[in-house]
């Protein structure tokens, strides 16, 4: 098995060393992309609309950190209710009340 592993990776690598290279010139053509450029008529957003879109767009994972740090807190004190002392309770409510 060994032998045949090390057949296959021997003859895959004569088979990589001769595939063909493709050619940079047929991939770069830059008069072909700056007539395209001149060619465009883009119009891009006024940074007014783009802080509009970035509010609109944080909004829902905004309400979902609210619900989330809600639930968090209330669970916090669902739990401190049920474990810690009564005495011990109201002095973290004391101290944290200014």
């Amino acid at each position: 098995m060994a032998v045949g592993m090390v057949c296959v990776l021997a003859a895959s690598m004569v088979f990589l060393r001769h595939l063909p290279l493709p050619e940079r010139n047929t991939l770069e053509r830059p008069s072909a992309s700056a007539d395209l450029a001149s060619n465009l008529n883009v119009k891009l957003p006024s940074v007014a609309q783009v802080d509009q879109w970035t509010k609109t767009l944080d909004a829902p994972l905004e309400q979902e950190t609210k619900l989330v740090l809600r639930d968090a807190a209330v669970a916090i004190n669902s739990l401190a209710r049920g474990f810690l002392p009564e005495d011990l309770l109201t002095s973290s409510t004391e101290l944290a009340q200014p």
